[in-house]
């Protein structure tokens, strides 16, 4: 098709055909049918013996035809077509299946979305069974824990977006801009089937560029088209043995565990297939794995034979993997019981204790809380709000602050209250990684003589086994989140205590939005995090892609606004904070996108109040929080807030007072500091978080009310009242049972006896 005349971007399209007349016509008469002003078609024929080049020819006289003399397989003739494409200066590259069929407009649609957005380098249309139309396919993600690919739901609510960010795209409807290709390349050849569409997805992600589908666009899929005539090697040799390939590329991202856990589905998946009797398919995955772990790649000739001590090695090897997973269920299903029978003991047992607690303890002379009170931290924001409530709660507080550099201004630091001698208990405001240098900073005298608690925070599921020396010099352990608590009690020998933390932010200065270079008229999305945390978990970037999902790029109306802390101390710390190379800068740039403000500043407590209280709605898609201060924060002061629906926060996040996004459990398949790889957290719902977004933004009389619900929740148990009586009556209860030796290793009193 000759192109026109006007200023449109070249689209080169290459549809690729192989015994395939019957498809490949509705297909071109789709694709002509656009009406694309610079359309310019290539049909690639991939070696057909069925007539086909013929039929096209003679229906489409005006295309161009290429006829190859045999299938050297999917990537190898499209990478011909690509080429002819780059030197006719095309500007985008369409790839089609020849058994699709195009809906009106679609390449307009996804040409503008890729003119859109610079940092879009390849975009594909949702995917339309051609036999049931309800079925739509959307793009996916690797599950990197298994080497799978998982579909992006096809909801209401994803399908009303204008964009929806994915890992890859299919390659039976793809568009990539021309300047992807000469940066990334061509095609890898070497799969001849299955997975250079991911691969060539994720080449360009590596390389810097986005991938997202426009679900406006539609494209029907019938496929039907074989890449062999033997089902066996299309439906079971190439997608295993190109898994492998693929996995075994990857392999140095990190990614081994995947590969890892990926033979152990194989294993089960042919364990299954030897069951139904489906023996040739069972040799055949058997060949494709084997092929993989060898490097074999290209067309596969004939039926693949794997040799026999390869089938009885894996058939041996399938058969232990379901012993293993027998008894791991036998295992679970023992410990289980054993829990319920130990609370079933534990049960009478603490119900006598509490019978037997006094009514009135005895006052405590004094106590000393230890921590960096001068840090601009979470951290130093929980222990002097520790001291605070304690003091609140009349009881004599003094304190010790760790850090040698305070951040803070000295009027932000509690008042000194005088000596310490009189303390009976110290109340160590510090994580487990600290209590080694904080044991060696202060002495052991200082532990000596009192009763020692320890206030850690911790944000994952496990707690680390490199950290159990760190129970030794505590009486018990304080956690601010019972999801914490459900952690540390696991594996802790003394009992550990779900304590609420105060929250009582500053009261906000005297400043408008303008000092912030917030417009007065915008309806402002706002998230804070600290650079010194593991970026991974705080996930900046999930609320940029919500936003830009929810509302794309807009100049009017709502903006989002994140705030950074501590971003000069993170020079030289990189990787152990989980930050690329220049990760400000592009955190600065993806936010440009969404026409974003950045504000890279330390604020003092009052100062980041008054932030708090400009924004109109706080929005945090952590992976997982030990509790979650400015979520709280916020909710304190009414904002309506959108968070992951996983973790600490959820001690004081309920669907009356909040907005909770779905999320899915991931496993880490690399460390992150003190995370350790096999653990997992939340990957939140980019989707549903921007539906989130959409609903504050659009009722914001709804959002209001919800708000309000919310100061009214954390008012009444975070405050330094309730905080502080609980504190004082759990620390009075320490000194009374000085000297007993009955523990137990979980308190059931949830901080409050």
């Amino acid at each position: 098709m000759t192109p026109g005349t006007n200023h449109a971007p070249l689209v080169y399209a290459i549809i690729l055909t192989w015994n395939s007349g019957d498809d490949a016509l509705p297909c071109l008469s789709s694709l002509v049918a656009q009406g694309y002003p610079r359309l310019h078609v290539l049909v690639i024929d991939n070696g057909s013996a069925d007539g086909t080049p013929q039929r096209v020819a003679a229906g489409f006289p005006g295309l161009e035809l290429l006829c190859l003399e045999r299938n050297d397989g999917f990537a190898a003739a499209n990478n011909i077509g690509i080429r002819r494409a780059l030197a006719a200066g095309a500007d985008y590259v369409l790839l089609l299946n020849d058994d699709t069929k195009l809906e009106p407009n679609a390449i307009a649609l996804l040409t503008a979305a890729a003119a859109a957005d610079p940092h879009l380098g390849i975009v594909g249309p949702a995917i339309v069974s051609w036999q049931n139309p309800e079925i739509i396919y959307l793009g996916g993600r690797i599950d990197w824990r298994t080497g799978d690919g998982l579909e992006v739901p096809a909801t209401p609510e994803t399908l009303a977006q204008p964009r929806v960010d994915v890992e890859y795209v299919p390659g039976c409807a793809l568009l990539i801009k021309a300047a992807v290709i000469r940066q990334i390349g061509l095609l890898e050849e070497s799969y001849f089937a299955y997975y250079e569409d991911v691969d060539w997805c994720l080449r360009s992600a590596r390389a810097g560029f986005q991938c997202a589908v426009v679900p406006a666009a539609r494209v029907h899929h019938q496929n039907t088209i074989d890449v062999h005539r033997h089902e066996n090697l299309r439906s079971m040799y190439y997608p295993r043995r190109n898994q492998v390939l693929f996995l075994r590329r990857y392999l140095a991202t990190g990614h081994w565990r995947a590969f890892r856990t990926s033979l152990a589905r194989r294993l089960n998946e042919y364990g299954g297939l030897m069951d139904r009797g489906a023996t040739g398919r069972a040799h055949s995955l058997v060949a494709g794995i084997w092929d993989g772990l060898r490097g074999v790649t290209g067309e596969q000739p004939g039926e693949p034979g794997p040799p026999p001590l390869v089938i009885r090695l894996f058939g041996l090897a399938a058969r232990l993997q379901k012993a293993r997973l027998r008894l791991r269920d036998f295992i679970k299903q023992r410990r289980r019981g054993a829990r319920q029978r130990v609370r079933r003991i534990l049960r009478p047992a603490e119900a006598s204790l509490a019978r037997s607690l006094p009514q009135q303890l005895p006052p405590l002379s004094g106590v000393t809380v230890i921590g960096y009170l001068g840090a601009a931290s979470g951290m130093g924001e929980a222990a002097r709000g520790t001291v605070h409530a304690l003091r609140t709660a009349g009881q004599p507080t003094h304190y010790m602050d760790l850090d040698t550099s305070p951040k803070i201004g000295p009027a932000e630091l509690p008042p000194h209250a005088g000596l310490e001698a009189a303390s009976m208990v110290n109340l160590f405001h510090i994580n487990a990684v600290n209590v080694l240098p904080v044991y060696r900073q202060v002495g052991a005298r200082k532990f000596a003589g009192r009763r020692n608690v320890g206030f850690w925070y911790w944000e994952m599921p496990t707690f680390p086994a490199r950290w159990y020396g760190a129970f030794a010099p505590f009486d018990e352990i304080w956690v601010a989140s019972r999801y914490t608590q459900a952690a540390i009690a696991a594996v802790s020998p003394i009992p550990v205590v779900h304590m609420r933390p105060l929250v009582q932010p500053n009261a906000p200065a005297a400043l408008g939005r303008g000092a912030f270079g917030i417009p007065d008229d915008r309806f402002v999305f706002l998230f804070s995090f600290d650079a010194l945390s593991i970026l991974p978990r705080k996930n900046p970037q999930a609320v940029i892609q919500a936003f830009r999902r929810a509302f794309g790029a807009p100049a009017s109306g709502p903006q989002l606004v994140i705030k950074v802390n501590n971003s000069d101390l993170v020079a030289g710390r990189d990787e152990q904070l989980g930050l690329a190379p220049g990760y400000m800068a592009h955190l600065a740039s993806e936010l440009a996108t969404v026409n974003g403000l950045l504000l890279d500043h330390r604020y003092d407590r009052a100062t980041t109040s008054a932030l708090m209280a400009a924004c109109d709605c706080y929005v945090s898609l952590h992976r997982c929080e030990g509790f979650g201060l400015t979520l709280a924060e916020a909710m304190y002061f009414g904002k309506p807030c959108i968070a992951t629906a996983y973790s600490g926060n959820l001690d004081f996040m309920t669907p009356a007072n909040s907005y909770l996004a779905g999320y899915r459990l991931i496993e880490l398949t690399r460390n992150w500091g003190p995370y350790e790889a096999g653990d997992h957290w939340a990957d939140p719902d980019i989707e549903h978080a921007a539906a989130l977004m959409h609903e504050v933004y659009a009722q914001p009389d709804a959002a209001a009310r919800r708000g309000a619900i919310a100061a009214a929740d954390i008012r009444r148990e975070y405050s330094a009242a309730a905080v502080g009586q609980a504190m004082q009556r759990r620390l009075q209860l320490l000194a009374w049972q000085r000297g007993r030796t009955l523990r137990f290793r979980v308190w059931r009193a949830g901080g409050a006896v």
